[in-house]
């Protein structure tokens, strides 16, 4: 208190006001204590639905940039469609049609991009999309569900009963690696190019530090079918599936259930800067965390269609898309 020359308080006064200043904070800062804040994002009100491309149901989606980006899916029983964005999700205008589904896309610049889907196929793209090279014909009886390069030479390719398949020369070669399994393997990350992660069915999560030529099984308690999986900075990992399931791990070796506060089927999972999670689903699930995946929030449905698939695109944007055209983007204006 501010010693005043006119009128000086008395010391009795000044230790009665002290005190009941310290009775008047102690309450809030206990409560702050005993119930710590939900992950609430500051940006979680910011996802809104754009006008879908047709009513291709879409499975997959990336981004390079804040604006850049593209989708994948089918547009009938048998064809597949690319479509690409420039305005960061905004508009998307097709590029390309094949004659198998698509489910995966991942591109690791502007110009340089791969495709994989239905009867084993994968394609790349040198020129931003306008024009694909089949680098793996079509093989009866399989399916790709997820494609994943590390840099320009070094990729993974997943999906039904078990198939991995591994390139070292940028899709050129593709070599069948055996991992023993019979799950459907759904998702394939890496966070460098000798370690990674493949989820699938059954509670199914395999680590590799050989660049995928030998995968161990890592233990984590449920058998709920896990579709997705992101890294986030300093390689924290989620895994998400079935009936709301969420996974997470600090080092990539141990991994916890965390609540979701959800009972839908997750299928897509992506991470942006500052430990920022993004998870969408079923029925237009939409979830989110910003401290790690420690915690989530289930957001108000956008759209009431089934979410495939979700990428962040940078400083706070990411765009999910799904089926019959699909399409919810965050952080535009």
């Amino acid at each position: 208190m501010s010693y005043n020359p006119v009128k000086r308080v008395p010391k009795v006064d000044i230790l009665v006001r002290l005190l009941l200043i310290a009775l008047l904070l102690s309450p809030v800062s206990c409560k702050s204590r005993r119930n710590p804040s939900p992950a609430v994002s500051p940006i979680s009100s910011r996802w809104s639905a754009v006008k879908a491309p047709g009513q291709v149901n879409l499975l997959g989606v990336d981004f390079v940039d804040g604006k850049t980006g593209w989708a994948v899916g089918d547009v009938g029983l048998t064809n597949g469609a690319i479509f690409r964005s420039d305005d960061g999700g905004l508009q998307w205008r097709p590029v390309a049609q094949t004659n198998e589904i698509l489910s995966s896309v991942q591109f690791i610049s502007p110009s340089i991009g791969w495709v994989a889907g239905y009867a084993g196929r994968i394609q790349r793209t040198g020129d931003g999309g306008n024009s694909w090279q089949v680098l793996r014909g079509e093989r009866k009886g399989e399916v790709l569900n997820s494609i994943f390069f590390f840099d320009d030479q070094h990729g993974w390719a997943v999906g039904g009963s078990g198939l991995l398949l591994v390139t070292a020369n940028g899709g050129g070669v593709w070599e069948q690696i055996a991992t023993g399994r019979i799950e459907d393997l759904w998702s394939v990350k890496f966070s460098s190019a000798r370690r990674g992660w493949i989820v699938g069915e059954d509670g199914l999560i395999l680590h590799t530090t050989d660049g995928g030529r030998d995968w161990a099984v890592q233990s984590q308690g449920t058998r709920k079918a896990l579709l997705c999986l992101a890294i986030g900075p300093g390689s924290h990992l989620v895994a998400a599936g079935e009936a709301g399931t969420i996974l997470r791990s600090d080092d990539g070796e141990k991994w916890m259930a965390v609540p979701s506060n959800s009972s839908e089927s997750l299928n897509g999972v992506t991470s942006e800067d500052g430990g920022v999670f993004w998870a969408v689903g079923s029925r237009g699930a939409t979830l989110g965390s910003n401290d790690g995946g420690h915690s989530w929030i289930s957001l108000p449905p956008v759209l009431s269609q089934d979410l495939m698939a979700v990428k962040a695109a940078g400083q706070g944007r990411a765009a999910a898309v799904g089926r019959r055209g699909a399409v919810q983007i965050l952080g535009q204006e």
